[in-house]
């Protein structure tokens, strides 16, 4: 399919509100990624988890494009999308792209995971006039467009709602100490009750909510990968119960161990 560089309307790119900042090292492999992604107040569910590479966040084709507005024709690598007088094209395995006929460079081209076409998600938002902010303590990424009040939309930086340090207790691995499981079961209790459905889950910044059973008072995972020896990282996030954003973390130690788990 031959790319179109026809268009009857043009206009600029709107400015982002702020810069998504999700921090990877450079060359690591693409990773799956525990932010939550919403989009004019809404959470986005993907059917392909979004993938964090080089410090970019990547998310489905269709995911964020069709929520904010425009129809995607996808053929051969080659992806076209409209939204109003704007029309984007880009290429898989390319950082040259088009937007609304001007020609522009991505700093990290999209790409198939999982049978799934992954694209920049800071890119597409932007290009479509839409906003882009990244709250860390919430791993939460927000995508609004110009003039957007949604309820869930990313308040304003002094308006930004109080995360809590949610208290933990029996904390399984117990903080600081060093165990020699390599697939070790992960538990802890809430010291209040939470919204079991907002629970995020994190091991070592790899996404393991999937694996894990949560209740309002509790969770359990057990990561179905080994863990190398060394420091290891358990991070939470979510929401109280009728309350607000709660975050937590503790550590604990993997030493070499040749028994099977």
């Amino acid at each position: 399919m031959k790319m179109s560089t026809n268009f009857t309307s043009v206009r600029p790119l709107a400015a982002s509100a702020a810069v998504l900042a999700i921090l990877a090292a450079p060359g690591v492999a693409s990773a799956q990624s525990s932010a939550t992604v919403v989009v004019n107040g809404q959470t986005v569910q993907f059917d392909q988890p979004p993938v964090e590479q080089n410090g970019r966040l990547f998310v489905p084709l269709r995911g964020v494009f069709e929520r904010l507005g425009a129809s995607v024709v996808y053929s051969n690598g080659q992806i076209n999308a409209t939204s109003g007088g704007t029309t984007i094209q880009l290429q898989v395995g390319s950082t040259q792209a088009q937007v609304a006929g001007n020609p522009t460079s991505l700093d990290a081209p999209p790409f198939l995971e999982g049978g799934r076409v992954l694209v920049p998600l800071r890119f597409i938002s932007q290009a479509l006039g839409a906003s882009v902010n990244y709250v860390s303590s919430s791993q939460t990424v927000y995508v609004n467009q110009a003039g957007n009040q949604s309820a869930g939309s990313v308040p304003r930086r002094e308006e930004q709602p109080h995360v809590v340090q949610i208290g933990l207790t029996r904390v399984e691995p117990d903080r600081g100490t060093s165990i020699g499981a390599r697939r070790p079961e992960i538990s802890a209790t809430f010291g209040q009750p939470v919204d079991a459905n907002s629970v995020r889950i994190a091991l070592d910044g790899r996404d393991v909510t999937p694996m894990a059973n949560v209740t309002g008072s509790a969770f359990t995972v057990r990561p179905g990968f080994d863990l190398a020896p060394g420091n290891h990282v358990v991070t939470l996030a979510g929401r109280i119960d009728n309350g607000p954003p709660f975050a937590g973390r503790w550590e604990f130690t993997t030493q070499i161990d040749q028994r099977p788990n």
